[in-house]
C-alpha cells in the first residue's frame, strides 16, 4: 500500500497525505512515481485510484509521460452510481522509454481543484486522484 508516512523511493514531488486513511493524493498540476526496474522490457503498471470528481468537478484529464515523452492521456469522467469508486490506470511503458533501468512516470493534471474551490471543505490543496495500490507487471 502505498503511505506518505512509510518511507517510499516511489513517489516523487507532488505527492500529499490522504488525511482520511490510506494512500497517497496526487497535488497541484505536476507529481511523479519512480521506479527502478531490473529487466528492459515492455512494463504494465496497475494502478488502484479514485479520482477526485463528483458533481461539481465531473472530469479528471491526466497526460501520462514516461521519462519526459507522452504516453497516453487518461480520462476519468463522473457518474452519479459510480463517482467515488476504486478505478484502475493501465500504462503500458515501452521498453524503449526505458533509460538506465528508471522509469519516470509523470501525470499532468491541468484542471487541479481543491475541495476548498468547490466548498466542499476548507482543505485548499489541489488534489487529483488517490493512489491505493501500485503493481508493475
Amino acid at each position: 500500500k502505498i503511505e506518505i508516512n512509510e518511507k517510499s523511493d516511489i513517489l516523487g514531488f507532488g505527492w500529499t497525505h490522504n488525511l482520511s486513511g490510506k494512500g497517497a493524493w496526487s497535488e497541484g498540476y505536476f507529481s511523479n512515481l519512480l521506479f527502478e526496474v531490473k529487466k528492459t522490457e515492455n512494463i504494465n503498471i496497475q494502478i488502484e485510484c479514485e479520482p477526485f470528481i463528483n458533481e461539481k468537478i465531473k472530469n479528471l484529464n491526466l497526460k501520462v509521460l514516461v521519462n519526459g515523452n507522452l504516453i497516453e492521456e487518461i480520462k476519468f469522467k463522473f457518474d452519479k452510481d459510480n463517482s467515488n469508486k476504486i478505478k484502475l490506470m493501465n500504462i503500458t511503458v515501452n521498453k524503449n522509454l526505458i533509460k538506465n533501468n528508471k522509469i519516470n512516470l509523470q501525470f499532468i493534471n491541468e484542471n487541479a481543484k481543491s475541495p476548498l474551490d468547490i466548498l466542499q471543505s476548507p482543505d485548499s490543496r489541489k488534489i487529483g486522484f488517490l493512489i491505493k495500490n501500485i503493481s508493475l507487471i
